[in-house]
């Protein structure tokens, strides 16, 4: 991750955020703040704002190849010492297993892979560098995650930032859709947010898996909201209740949790602990512009419950 926030400000970006494991450090308008954040599947991540300018005239793929870069500078360094230290025993063997392990992380990261948990960095260096549209569509993500950072909602993005999408076969265009679909959900427009939703659960798409599971989230929600009990039944699969444990300080997966338990489960006990912990979650959750839309969702769940308690 340093590698790509090094490559980044010399290819012109500007630091957005920056996270190991659960600790986020975030640029907001008051400066920089830490503050805690996971992604279930990631162990870290950079982002950056992009340069000002025509996409022609910005360069992803030192930004996109840093880590990779980083990680074979490492093993240069490491190369470099072990000739310096080779008979000093126990730091000779330390810097050859840094050597095999950086070297293991430069294969793995730079030869173009698409891993269980998405595109690997030189596989998405490639489809953006290779795709005038995949190019577009990265630029357009970055700047709708600063729009995000700055306490911005989904719902306010403009159609001119975010295009709706159709093609599916491309990772980078197909996260396209997958925000557009967030954007009906946060303005309320659930008829379209549902048939979206299922068209992009449904098709045979590059959406990495992380994305597909937040939408079923979402798509779970919708269907706790509107009684469709066997939709929420094939929803519910073992797999994603998995998955939804591993991203419990999700604040989306902690609203639809609460729905689901207070709408479909008609368990008061176990909505109350999923909205304890959705508030526990909101107090250092980055983005205040989504906890605003997750706590819209929450009121609606609470006033249907209430409605078929009435």
């Amino acid at each position: 991750e340093a590698g790509h926030l090094v490559f980044g400000l010399l290819s012109g970006y500007r630091f957005r955020s920056f996270r190991v494991g659960g600790v986020l450090w975030i640029r907001t308008d008051k400066g920089i703040k830490r503050t805690r954040l996971r992604l279930a599947g990631t162990a870290g991540q950079c982002l950056m704002s992009p340069p000002e300018g025509g996409e022609e005239r910005i360069s992803c793929g030192w930004y996109l190849m840093g880590g990779v870069l980083m990680s074979l500078l490492s093993v240069l360094v490491a190369l470099a010492l072990y000739y310096a230290f080779r008979s000093r025993e126990v730091l000779a063997w330390f810097l050859r297993m840094w050597m095999i392990i950086g070297a293991a992380t430069v294969l793995i990261n730079g030869i173009p892979l698409r891993l269980m948990e998405g595109d690997n960095d030189g596989r998405r260096a490639w489809v953006v560098c290779a795709s005038r549209e995949a190019k577009r569509a990265f630029l357009a993500q970055m700047r709708v995650n600063d729009f995000l950072s700055e306490g911005g909602r989904m719902r306010d993005v403009s159609a001119e930032a975010l295009p709706e999408e159709k093609d599916l076969s491309n990772p980078m265009t197909a996260a396209l859709a997958v925000f557009h679909a967030n954007r009906l959900l946060d303005a309320h427009r659930f008829d379209e947010a549902r048939a979206e939703i299922d068209r992009l659960l449904s098709a045979d798409s590059a959406i990495v898996g992380v994305y597909l599971q937040l939408l079923a989230c979402d798509r779970m929600y919708l269907a706790a909201l509107d009684g469709e009990t066997e939709r929420l039944s094939e929803l519910r699969t073992p797999a994603r209740q998995r998955f939804f444990k591993q991203m419990r300080i999700n604040p989306s997966v902690l609203r639809t949790g609460y729905a689901c338990a207070l709408l479909a489960d008609k368990d008061s006990a176990k909505a109350a602990a999923y909205l304890a912990r959705f508030e526990d979650v909101a107090k250092r959750y980055p983005y205040a512009g989504e906890i605003e839309g997750e706590r819209e969702l929450i009121a609606l769940a609470k006033q249907k419950g209430a409605q078929s308690n009435g």
